[in-house]
């Protein structure tokens, strides 16, 4: 019964290390996906806000968007500061609130 209730235990100790060694081990999302990020809320700001906007306003407003955000500091370090679960949860985000809130 103790041997069995050991290796139950241990068992339990080694899914838990593998869980989290998989956690720990998914890579930081790329530069790429940092501005795939940047355009996804860009998009939903200007969908936000209403306005009227055609398609090559819309790329402009991203573009302006990319170039105050490579000015920044900050956004370069998008793959240390941003986990992969919190970038995946933005990118399923069905608004730039939800964005934020993975992004906390």
């Amino acid at each position: 019964m103790k041997a069995s209730l050991f290796s139950l235990k241990w068992k339990r100790w080694l899914i838990l290390i593998s869980l989290l060694f998989f956690v720990q081990c998914q890579p930081a999302p790329t530069e790429a996906e940092c501005v795939m990020l940047l355009d996804r809320y860009t998009e939903f700001m200007i969908e936000q806000s209403r306005l009227k906007s055609t398609e090559s306003q819309r790329e402009a407003l991203k573009h302006q968007a990319r170039q105050q955000a490579f000015n920044d500091p900050e956004f370069w370090r998008c793959s240390d500061a941003v986990s992969r679960s919190a970038y995946n949860c933005a990118m399923k985000a069905a608004n730039a609130d939800e964005i934020e809130r993975c992004l906390l």
